[in-house]
C-alpha cells in the first residue's frame, strides 16, 4: 500500500467496531499508520494477534502554544494530525531562529516534530518492514545513547514507548509484538531515559505504557 491506498483502506475500515490487521513484510509502515488512525478514531484494533485496544481521547485542558516551531504543510500520513489544542504555525514565512518541521527536522510529521523541537533533535526512525519476529526501522540521522523510541498520540497528552532491541548505523530493530501492542503510527523519536522524562514533564504528557492484556500477551510470546 502507498499513502493513498492506506487512506482508502482506513476510510472503509473505520465503519467497523473491530479490525484485525496483518502486515506483509513490506507493508509495515502502512499497517502502523492505518492501525494508529483506527485506534485514535475509536475502532478496536489488533495487529497480528495483539490484544484489541483503542487510544483514549484525553484532551488538553489548556492550549499547548509553541511559538518557536513551524510546519511545512505537505501531504501527511494518516496519523500525522494533531488536536486543535496544539498550535503549530505554518512555515510559509518562518521567523528568524524558528524550528521548522520539514526542514530542520526533515519530515512533515507535526507530532514527532514537536518532540524533536523540544529536545533539539533532528533524528527520527520510521518503521518500514518486518523480519520474522522483529520490526525494522530506518534511521534518518544518528543514533547515539538512545535506548527508546517514543511517539505521542494525536492529543499530545500521552505517548507510546518502545525499547530498541538493536541499533546499527542506518536502522534499528524492535520486538514486533511490543510495537503492535499500542500502534500510533510509523515515525518515532529516539531518546534516552532522561530525554523521555524531560518530554513527559516539559510537555505535560504521560506514558500509559501497555495495557495489562498486552503485558500478559508479551509474556506469552517471549
Amino acid at each position: 500500500m502507498d499513502t493513498t491506498e492506506a487512506s482508502r483502506v482506513f476510510d472503509k475500515l473505520r465503519s467497523y467496531k473491530e479490525v484485525v490487521l496483518y502486515p506483509l513484510p513490506s507493508t509495515l509502515k502502512e499497517t502502523l499508520e492505518v492501525g494508529g488512525a483506527l485506534r485514535e478514531s475509536g475502532v478496536r484494533t489488533s495487529i497480528e494477534g495483539s490484544p484489541f485496544s483503542i487510544e483514549p481521547r484525553i484532551r488538553r485542558e489548556e492550549m499547548l502554544n509553541l511559538p518557536g516551531v513551524a510546519l511545512v504543510w505537505d501531504p501527511r500520513e494518516l496519523t500525522w494530525n494533531m488536536d486543535t489544542k496544539v498550535k503549530v504555525e505554518d512555515a510559509l514565512e518562518p521567523k528568524e531562529g524558528q524550528f521548522v518541521i520539514g526542514r530542520d527536522f526533515p519530515i512533515t510529521d507535526p507530532r514527532t516534530g514537536v518532540l524533536a523541537y523540544f529536545l533539539k533533535k533532528t533524528t527520527f526512525v520510521q518503521f518500514k518492514y518486518q523480519k520474522e519476529v522483529l520490526s525494522v526501522g530506518e534511521v534518518n540521522g544518528t543514533i547515539r545513547d538512545e535506548e527508546y523510541l517514543i511517539r505521542p498520540n494525536r492529543w499530545m497528552t500521552d505517548m507510546a514507548v518502545v525499547k530498541i532491541k538493536e541499533a546499527e548505523k542506518d536502522q534499528v530493530t524492535v520486538n514486533s509484538r511490543e510495537l503492535f501492542c499500542r500502534p500510533l503510527g510509523s515515525v518515532f523519536v529516539p531518546v534516552n531515559r532522561k530525554e523521555m522524562f524531560d518530554v513527559l514533564i516539559g510537555l505535560r504528557m504521560r506514558s500509559s505504557h501497555f495495557s495489562l492484556d498486552c503485558i500478559k500477551h508479551l509474556g506469552e510470546v517471549r
